[in-house]
């Protein structure tokens, strides 16, 4: 068993009925390794994306010469960038709604822009519309701030759940983090 989506997403695979199943459980969540004996494996990010196929724009660059001619920081928007699917949920720890209280924050009281992209429309003065399939990283790299919460900053089964700041790191856009 591959327990890879945090309790807000999946609660139901937070289930030690189900973990008896299974021979072996791995998972991305330090506290689920540390309480339960389960194996730590770590998030992939390496040039395909399930539901929009094989893509450059999923490849991680290992050479720090070759990332800085991929994403170039000269030319940026001087601007914050939130690029995340618009969801909700009402498992405790829950970041979606902090996502939209930041991005209608900065809309009403900065002088700093914020464009928010993502698939569902959100009903934000500030939402952008959908990014293509397999622009993402393109997308960020024009920009100079990304807000990256995680889907979770639950107080025990965040931690060591790393996602959406690998996406600030490999386009050489700082992060505005909130999560494990």
């Amino acid at each position: 068993l591959l327990i890879a989506e945090p309790t807000v997403v999946l609660p139901g695979q937070y289930n030690r009925d189900i973990w008896n199943r299974f021979d072996h459980v791995f998972t991305f969540y330090d506290e689920l390794v540390d309480r339960y004996g389960f194996e730590k494996c770590y998030p992939p990010r390496q040039g395909f994306h399930p539901w929009f196929g094989e893509s450059s724009d999923y490849i991680i660059t290992e050479d720090l010469s070759e990332r800085q001619e991929r994403y170039p920081l000269n030319g940026r928007r001087q601007a914050i960038c939130m690029i995340n699917g618009n969801k909700r949920s009402s498992a405790p720890g829950e970041l979606y709604s902090k996502r939209l209280e930041a991005a209608l924050w900065f809309y009403l009281n900065s002088g700093i822009a914020f464009h928010v992209y993502g698939f569902i429309p959100f009903l934000l003065p500030n939402y952008k519309g959908q990014i293509p399939n397999n622009s993402k990283l393109h997308a960020l790299a024009q920009y100079k701030y990304s807000l990256c919460f995680e889907n979770t900053g639950h107080p025990l089964f965040a931690r060591g759940y790393i996602d959406k700041i690998l996406d600030s790191l490999e386009t050489r856009t700082l992060p505005i983090y909130l999560g494990c």
